[in-house]
C-alpha cells in the first residue's frame, strides 16, 4: 500500500528507509538538505506506524513489508533504521535485490554477518556501507566545546532519549543532541530489556570518557 504527496522526482536520487523511528526521521530531515536528493518510501512492520511516519515526514510512499517496498519502489540507495538485531536480515534483503545499503550502527552483531554480508556485496557488486557518521565529523568533546562557546540551552528529548538544543547564528539555524551518561545509560538499560546488539561499538572512542564505565557494565 502507498500513499501519496505532490513531488516530481526528476533525475533525483531516490532513499528509501526501513524502520519509521526517531533516528529515520532526523535522516529525513537531513535528506531534505541535500540538493538532487529524496525520501521516496519507507516500510515498517506495522502499516500505520508507515503511513504516519510518511505523513510527518512528506515521504510519497509508506509499506508495511520490506519486500514490498524493495520490489515496487525504484530506489537508488536504502537506509536502514531498524533495531540493531534486524540489520543483518534487512541488509541481506537489499543486497539480494542489488540495492545498495547505508546501514545504521551498529551494521552488525557479529564477525560471521558481517563477512557473510560482505562477500554477497562483494559478489553481487552492492555498495555497503555502516552509518558511522562520527567518522566524518569532529569528536564529542568538541561538540560540547560548542555548546559551551556559544551558550546554547539543553534540553531532554524524550522521543530520542537525548539532550537537544538549537541556535540561531550567522550561518542559519544549529541543532545539536548530545550523547552523555543520561542519555546512554537509557540506551543500555534497554539493550539489556530487549536483548539487543550494538554495545561494541560504543568502545571504539567515538563517545566522551566519562560514559565508558556506563558501557563497560554490559558484557
Amino acid at each position: 500500500m502507498t500513499g501519496q504527496q505532490q513531488t516530481s522526482p526528476g533525475e533525483m536520487f531516490r532513499f528509501g528507509i526501513m524502520g519509521a523511528g526517531g533516528i529515520a526521521s532526523k535522516f529525513c530531515s537531513a535528506v531534505k538538505l541535500i540538493p538532487g536528493v529524496m525520501t521516496a518510501a519507507v516500510a515498517s512492520k506495522d502499516l500505520g506506524r508507515a503511513e504516519r511516519f510518511a505523513a510527518a515526514n512528506g515521504v510519497e510512499h509508506f509499506y508495511g513489508n520490506y519486500e514490498e517496498m524493495l520490489d515496487e519502489e525504484d530506489l537508488d540507495a536504502v537506509y536502514i533504521a531498524t533495531t540493531n538485531n534486524f540489520h543483518y536480515e534487512n541488509v541481506l534483503l537489499c543486497i539480494a535485490r542489488r540495492v545498495p545499503v547505508l546501514c545504521e550502527k551498529i551494521m552488525f552483531v557479529s564477525a560471521e554477518e558481517a563477512e557473510e554480508a560482505m562477500r554477497l556485496a562483494a559478489e553481487k557488486q552492492v555498495f555497503m556501507m555502516e552509518a558511522m557518521w562520527s567518522r566524518f565529523i569532529p569528536c564529542v568533546q568538541k561538540a560540547r566545546q560548542w555548546v559551551e562557546e556559544n551558550q546554547v540551552e539543553l534540553t531532554w528529548d524524550k522521543l530520542l532519549g537525548q539532550y537537544y538544543g538549537e541556535t540561531v547564528s550567522g550561518s542559519g539555524q544549529q541543532y545539536i543532541w548530545m550523547e552523555e551518561e543520561d542519555s546512554m545509560k537509557l540506551k543500555i538499560d534497554l539493550i539489556k530489556e530487549f536483548d539487543l546488539a550494538g554495545v561494541a561499538c560504543w568502545k571504539l572512542g567515538f563517545e566522551p570518557a566519562d560514559i565508558w564505565d556506563i558501557v563497560s557494565e554490559v558484557k
